[in-house]
């Protein structure tokens, strides 16, 4: 399967772009076992089916991947890694009612773009910490790669919510040099300036 194939692969790492299950919080049971055989270091995302699940045990969805945070960096060499949360704004993320369930329901009703319900965006907290982390990359010279579970362009139904402030953030770094996503199964790739955009085939699909 593709763990052993991964194995075989002389990597420096392995990012897990999201949706590890399709709803259902008993399938990590099955998933993650297979996952931890892994030889290689392993940076998971949170996907929006990773939420579609009991709004009891949302809260603990990062922790059961194995993520420090629900958005962390890595540092490999002269590289920086930023895996974001695309679900900081969700309607799935959060227990109905709750105040980030409130404060997503009425971003999205304001929304003037074609992103579906079942996508989601990243809060001002959150890109402040993209911001910092780039300043940091800058003055360390460090390259960038930031992962999302959600594409960031061209627009499309699939985008982030916010996609035009996340992409204005971006375009201000030199030092990024790629965004790479999962979510649209069918794949993709775009350049735009000197940065590449990277959606990658979801194996469910394809």
């Amino acid at each position: 399967g593709a763990v052993e194939e991964l194995n075989r692969q002389d990597l420096a790492f392995v990012a897990q772009l999201g949706d590890l299950i399709n709803g259902d919080e008993k399938s990590y049971s099955k998933v993650l076992p297979l996952l931890s055989k892994l030889k290689h270091s392993v940076y998971p995302l949170i996907g929006n089916h990773d939420l579609c699940i009991a709004d009891s045990l949302k809260a603990d969805v990062y922790k059961n991947l194995g993520m420090p945070q629900r958005y962390y960096s890595q540092i490999i060499k002269n590289w920086r890694l930023l895996f974001l949360d695309g679900n900081d704004l969700s309607l799935n993320a959060y227990p109905e009612g709750s105040e980030k369930h409130q404060a997503s329901i009425v971003y999205y009703d304001n929304l003037t773009g074609e992103s579906e319900r079942w996508n989601g965006g990243i809060d001002g907290t959150q890109l402040q910490w993209l911001e910092n982390e780039l300043n940091a990359s800058e003055k360390n010279a460090q390259s960038v790669l930031i992962f999302c579970h959600f594409p960031l362009t061209p627009e499309s139904r699939f985008t982030l919510w916010n996609r035009q402030e996340v992409l204005a953030l971006v375009n201000r770094f030199q030092c990024v040099k790629a965004w790479l996503n999962g979510h649209h199964h069918e794949g993709g790739y775009h350049l735009e300036g000197e940065k590449h955009y990277i959606t990658f085939k979801g194996m469910v699909e394809t």
